[in-house]
């Protein structure tokens, strides 16, 4: 596949105790939480996002001297 940027497009890790789902992207490698807790399931609707909005993973440029 020529358009596949790399083998593994996300990692995800789910707290059960917690109600907490965590994930990561190859975009953007900051973890990020959605808090299942804090979700009042009777008023909100299926909703479908994309896991990143700028499709770039940043990168900090260190000034060795």
């Amino acid at each position: 596949m020529p358009d596949m940027l790399s083998a593994t497009q996300w990692t995800t890790a789910v707290d059960l105790k917690a109600r907490k789902f965590y994930y990561r992207t190859q975009f953007n490698s900051s973890l990020r939480c959605i808090d299942y807790s804090k979700i009042d399931f009777s008023k909100v609707k299926f909703q479908l996002r994309d896991l990143d909005l700028v499709k770039e993973q940043p990168v900090e440029y260190i000034d060795i001297k």
